[in-house]
């Protein structure tokens, strides 16, 4: 498990970021509480806009992915509703 690297203080206009060699750059934080608002009164914390932020970027990395899912679903589904089919149609001639 990778450690967080121990910054020593924190210094005005910079922000912590662990992954980086020093641990600290010079940008303002991205995301603030209450920058946006939602329409049916979610909070906006950072947390959230995030989390919102993560699931736009899988969406225009896979726009067809809803669809491949539903494909998917309807060619797991057919095959086995032919061979149930044809084992009750076959039933009788079986014994």
């Amino acid at each position: 498990m990778k450690m967080r690297p121990k910054v020593s203080k924190c210094v005005r206009g910079f922000i912590t970021i662990p992954f980086m060699p020093g641990g600290k750059i010079a940008m303002p934080a991205p995301l603030l509480e209450d920058l946006v608002e939602y329409g049916d009164g979610t909070p906006a914390t950072v947390e959230q806009m995030s989390l919102d932020v993560t699931h736009f970027l899988n969406w225009t990395a896979e726009p067809e992915l809803e669809a491949r899912k539903k494909t998917g679903t309807m060619v797991l589904i057919y095959p086995d509703d032919f061979c149930r089919s044809s084992l009750l149609l076959n039933a009788p001639h079986l014994g």
